[in-house]
């Protein structure tokens, strides 16, 4: 305890009076550890509370003076002299290996049950069991971490501890110490916070892990098992140390090498400890429970399966941890989402991509919402051709609660505004127009014209009370796309664009999606809003212009005399045009048929952009030697036995693709160069050669093995022109169906073609 002052007391030299407000807040935090009530508690516990704030208070004052160098030797030794720190303490931690002592009684061999022993605390953490949860009776210290934790430290004491790291040196006005309070200040940063003022994602999750962890050890009130009310955890949250970490790193590269590293710990306030509790619930990380007398909270699915994935990394196996992971219902999937480091939004539309894939599921028909996606309901709608296609529409707010409840967005906000940007894309549409004055929460987005990405809106709006469906796009995007990985991208904070196809972390390889090679088509088959004659009458288009569904009611309503009508003598054979293009003697028919007609460009083009897809395929395992120059149409890829080889070790899809380029450049003058400068492809012609322009007049390679950025910028251009390849065969497949297919099944009816 620091003495009292007198008028006999020497005066504080010089930079005293810049620390002064610092110390009055440990002295604050020290009476209310002395007047804290003992209830409850066991004997050696009264004591914990006061050596924890001594400890912190005599390490604070130890970092300034030969750490940071920021007091003079005059003012360190009055310090020690007016009793501000422990000198006894800071005296071992001047001696290597005691650079983490909390306490002195710690390291006293007398007064032990084993004689010339030590506390539990000092036994090296690589020493101890897997499983193992000591902690030291003195001070509450746990195995060697003392009062400060890394990222692999084990959590756990009635405590708590956690970790937050600064990404510069914090400094105040006047070149002051930073305060130990005010977590969310802008001018202290003592943890990495967003742009609402709490701690980002990452840190975010930390905290919580750690203290619900904490709280597994002693459950505040004994009314709720495995449950507590609001402010229990906002104590409990009180009594966490944080520890801040600066680093000196080389010309400011946080993954360099660290040339100088300091530590200072610092206490939470009230305040701040109730946003962040406040923050738990936003995140969904918290759930209240069904009693009625007070907000008592207990750990969501979502919580939960954070909980369970630290302790298995973490290897904490404690029965208090096992029983609240095994009473409670955990969420068996979470998607985590790559974030910005420095400014914690999310990379790209990359990631809002794979968002939508999982939001929407594997199919439009989803009854139930769990972590592989929400319930839709299915119904069928018209594209700009008149046909009709298979989607699903949905309210809201349960897209809302499902991006809350299965992801790590960390609030309502973020996942509007998440939506925002799907509606953007041209994944969803509105159904009813809701004003957006009705509504409680609306968020628009606006992105750079040069940034987004072919036929994407600069601008987009999602409405809280809304019904959305899924557009035609986004049916193609959620149920005509396969997962490929993608190269590491080197893209700094202020320089990646929103829209790329292929952007994420610079430290991690980021799983994206890109067009199927083998077949974008085909995930359901369109119904033909324009039937012949010969068509089931049930399937004749509505007399209304909006989307209409198809039911079974609808197809049992049909007239009888239409369901008993036989068919003609002369009905052409039922075959449709996927019947037609894969079976191959009715494709090498069609293609005589069209030949004849002077038609048959439009059957070859489907067919090579067939072809050029295999050979994507086949560069991706190194297995493409050669590109044939055969009629596309006498054979497909799939009709034929394709070569095999095994990727080289240590080359990914991506880097094998790019080392075949130049076989790739063959294949696309081979496949595509014909019907680059033809006219035939009307409206998708112009973006189709430009992306095949950008393909093959990038630059060859120099390195046998290509780096990740060459296989980036390889993979880029190949993605652009496969999207485009898969629209071009979508407009040759309309072509195909609609003004040619119906004479030549009437021909080969007749006889007058042969297969």
């Amino acid at each position: 305890m620091p003495r009292i002052r007198t008028s006999r007391t020497r005066a504080p030299p010089a930079g005293f009076e810049d620390i002064e407000p610092i110390l009055e807040e440990y002295e604050t935090k020290m009476r209310d550890a002395e007047n804290e009530s003992q209830e409850g508690k066991r004997k050696a516990e009264g004591v914990w509370g006061i050596l924890r704030v001594t400890h912190l208070r005599s390490r604070y004052i130890y970092d300034l003076y030969y750490k940071r160098e920021a007091i003079s030797w005059e003012l360190y030794d009055w310090l020690l002299e007016q009793g501000y720190a422990d000198a006894a303490l800071i005296a071992k931690w001047k001696r290597t290996g005691y650079e983490k002592l909390c306490c002195v009684r710690c390291i006293q061999s007398r007064d032990m049950n084993y004689e010339g022993s030590t506390c539990i605390c000092r036994v090296p953490r690589a020493q101890l069991r897997p499983g193992t949860f000591v902690e030291c009776v003195h001070c509450d210290s746990t195995s060697t971490t003392c009062f400060d934790m890394d990222d692999d430290a084990r959590p756990g004491s009635a405590a708590g501890q956690a970790k937050a790291e600064a990404t510069s040196r914090p400094t105040s006005p006047g070149g002051a110490m930073p305060k130990p309070v005010a977590l969310q200040s802008n001018e202290q940063w003592l943890m990495r916070v967003n742009r609402d003022g709490l701690p980002i994602c990452r840190d975010l999750h930390g905290l919580f892990t750690t203290v619900i962890i904490s709280l597994c050890d002693r459950w505040p009130d004994w009314r709720y098992p495995l449950a507590f009310v609001l402010p229990a955890l906002v104590q409990r949250m009180q009594a966490l140390q944080f520890v801040q970490i600066v680093r000196d790193s080389a010309n400011g590269m946080q993954n360099m090498l660290s040339l100088s590293q300091t530590k200072t710990s610092f206490i939470m306030s009230s305040e701040t400890a109730m946003r962040i509790c406040q923050a738990f619930i936003d995140a969904a990380l918290l759930q209240r429970t069904e009693s009625t007398e007070d907000e008592v909270y207990a750990p969501s699915p979502k919580g939960l399966h954070l909980i369970d994935r630290f302790v298995t990394r973490h290897g904490i196996a404690t029965r208090s941890v096992s029983n609240l992971l095994n009473l409670h219902e955990l969420c068996d999937k979470l998607l985590f989402l790559e974030r910005d480091e420095q400014d914690d939004v999310l990379l790209s539309d990359a990631v809002v991509r794979i968002v939508f894939h999982r939001m929407v599921g594997l199919s439009p028909r989803r009854t139930e919402s769990n972590a592989l996606g929400m319930a839709l309901q299915a119904t069928h709608a018209r594209d700009s051709t008149g046909q009709m296609y298979e989607t699903a529409h949905f309210a809201s707010s349960e897209a809302l609660a499902w991006l809350v409840n299965y992801t790590t967005l960390v609030s309502v906000d973020e996942a509007i505004v998440l939506g925002a940007h799907m509606v953007r894309l041209g994944w969803l549409e509105p159904e009813t127009g809701l004003p957006p004055t009705r509504s409680n929460r609306v968020a628009t987005v606006r992105v750079d014209a040069s940034l987004r990405v072919d036929g994407a809106e600069c601008e987009g709006t999602f409405v809280e009370g809304e019904t959305y469906h899924i557009t035609e796009l986004g049916a193609t995007v959620a149920w005509k796309v396969d997962w490929v990985e993608q190269p590491t991208t080197m893209f700094a904070a202020e320089q990646r664009p929103p829209t790329s196809f292929f952007q994420g972390n610079p430290t991690n390889v980021m799983r994206s999606v890109s067009p199927r090679l083998d077949e974008f088509e085909g995930y359901s088959s369109y119904v033909d809003a324009n039937p012949p004659p010969s068509v089931s009458p049930d399937l004749a288009p509505p007399s209304r212009a909006n989307s209409t569904r198809i039911t079974p009611a609808s197809r049992e309503s049909a007239p009888e005399a239409a369901k008993e009508a036989p068919a003609p003598p002369t009905a052409k054979p039922s075959y449709t045009l996927q019947d037609v293009l894969t079976q191959a003697p009715l494709r090498r028919a069609y293609a005589s048929f069209l030949q004849q007609r002077g038609e048959g460009t439009w059957l070859r083009l489907w067919c090579h952009i067939e072809w050029f897809r295999s050979d994507c395929r086949l560069a991706t395992s190194g297995a493409l030697t050669s590109v044939s120059d055969d009629d596309p149409t006498s054979a497909l890829p799939s009709e034929v036995v394709q070569p095999t080889n095994a990727r080289p070790t240590g080359m990914d899809g991506p880097q094998m693709r790019t080392s075949l380029r130049g076989l790739l450049v063959e294949s696309a003058h081979v496949r595509l160069g014909p019907y680059v400068d033809d006219d035939v492809l009307a409206d998708v012609h112009a973006p189709f050669a430009a992306a095949w322009r950008r393909f093959v007049d990038a630059p060859p390679l120099v390195d046998a093995v290509p780096s990740a950025e060459a296989a980036r910028k390889s993979e880029q251009t190949l993605a652009k022109l496969l999207v485009q390849c898969a629209a071009a065969q979508k407009h040759a497949k309309a072509q195909l169906q609609s003004p040619l297919l119906t004479p030549f099944l009437e021909a080969l009816a007749r006889g007058d073609v042969s297969l």
